[in-house]
């Protein structure tokens, strides 16, 4: 007799899997939350998402590509955790729920969450922490001096997720590179998650990380948001010692093109799906401060580990985050991009050709550089996309992508009568509004 499933997501994914899901499973119902999407329900009938937890079924079924749907589902209707799986658990390659036996956590979890003015999104992501399967963890949270009181968000909650948490708050605001920085001096034994207080953290996350630990002998633990299982050997993950080996996968994955080189490096840099082990990263805290300023210093262990062949990185294929677009109170890529110029300092061990890979799998896409300074057409934009084209962009851009870089340069330049050779302001500065 067949499970009766409740498949949830009419989109692309139901399309390329609906065929398999009806002749594997009883559908009982469809489901989205687009009520237009129920011509799209293949003769089936269609609940609505607030009136799932009405229905007799045996699954719930995510039909949708995109990840972290099944923590929006928890923490709005009320349905059993064990009951929702995502098509790609089921028929791909993505493992976003851990494996059936539990393990024994032999050292301990500290989750450490930077936050600046994100009152709703840190209640959300603190929701989702109180439903881990895996509450063998603490937190700490590190308040920027948001313009709040942050305790309101966590005080009020169960006496036994409260007692967990450590509460800091700076002395004023150091931003994002700073805040991060800090953070990883908190901890002095064990491992450390660094998760934003705006991304969405999976209900399996703990578990998965410590199932992670348990089975492999690494040191810093990267989770993709991207599915690399066609590069990995084993499918689930892939271990380096060596930054050069790491870079070249990363080439790899880069010149396959099934996967864009936008989406790859904002997995690597991405700052919620990292795990560290506290006996290594001891070794890189002032690597971490010094620079600091690249707004990515919780890469630098990454970096500055596998280049003095001191540790191993794991490239886990698991899944523990999904990325959460911000409410418009996210950092400047101006700034950002500015900051990462800093990436051709680092004093490595590796070739030039290298050092482009790294500056692809780290810099900024350009396009949204570009795009944000559209918003910020004044002379200090103008000298920051030099020097972000100068000391990085130059290095790896494609010939196509140089050219309308510079196109865009050119026109800032005789907007604002700015020199082409050397950079000086040579007219009237005009009001960046004509």
């Amino acid at each position: 007799m067949k499970e009766k499933v409740i498949v949830y997501g009419l989109g692309m994914c139901w399309e390329d899997y609906h065929k398999r899901i009806i002749n594997d499973y009883d559908v009982v119902y469809c489901s989205d939350r687009d009520p237009d999407k129920m011509g799209s329900t293949k003769g089936f009938a269609f609940v609505a998402p607030q009136r799932i937890g009405t229905c007799e079924y045996d699954k719930l079924i995510i039909c949708n590509y995109r990840y972290g749907i099944r923590e929006e589902l928890l923490l709005n209707f009320e349905i059993p955790i064990p009951k929702i799986f995502y098509c790609t658990e089921i028929y791909g390659n993505l493992v976003t729920r851990p494996e059936e036996e539990k393990v024994k956590c032999a050292e301990s979890l500290t989750i450490i969450i930077p936050t600046y003015n994100r009152k709703q999104r840190l209640a959300r992501t603190l929701d989702l922490l109180q439903m881990q399967t895996n509450q063998n963890f603490n937190m700490i949270i590190m308040d920027d001096k948001s313009n709040y009181d942050v305790s309101e968000v966590f005080s009020k909650r169960n006496s036994d997720f409260v007692k967990r948490i450590t509460y800091i708050c700076n002395a004023g605001n150091i931003g994002i590179g700073g805040n991060t920085a800090l953070a990883f001096m908190q901890v002095d034994e064990g491992w450390i998650w660094t998760l934003s207080d705006d991304d969405v953290p999976s209900v399996y996350a703990v578990e998965i990380i410590y199932q992670e630990i348990a089975k492999n002998d690494s040191d810093i633990i990267h989770f993709t948001l991207n599915d690399y299982a066609s590069y990995m050997p084993k499918r689930d993950g892939i271990d380096f010692c060596d930054l050069k080996d790491m870079l070249y996968f990363y080439k790899k994955v880069i010149e396959d093109g099934k996967i864009s080189s936008n989406i790859i490096m904002g997995d690597f840099i991405f700052f919620s799906n990292k795990v560290f082990h506290m006996k290594c990263v001891k070794k890189y805290l002032k690597q971490i401060i010094t620079y600091l300023y690249t707004t990515i210093p919780q890469n630098m262990p990454i970096i500055f580990m596998l280049d003095n062949e001191e540790g191993k990185f794991r490239i886990s294929n698991k899944k523990i985050v999904a990325y959460s677009k911000p409410d418009g109170d996210h950092w400047s890529r101006l700034d950002n991009g500015i900051g990462m110029t800093i990436l051709a300092d680092l004093p490595l061990h590796i070739s030039a050709e290298e050092r482009k890979i790294l500056y692809n799998i780290c810099m900024l896409n350009y396009k949204g550089v570009l795009r944000a300074a559209k918003g910020d057409y004044t002379v200090e934009t103008l000298r920051k996309l030099k020097k972000m084209y100068s000391e990085l962009y130059s290095c790896y851009l494609s010939e196509d992508a140089r050219s309308e870089y510079l196109a865009f340069v050119k026109q800032m330049q005789l907007f604002w009568g700015v020199d082409v050779k050397n950079d000086c302001v040579v007219g009237e500065v005009r009001d960046k509004q004509h």
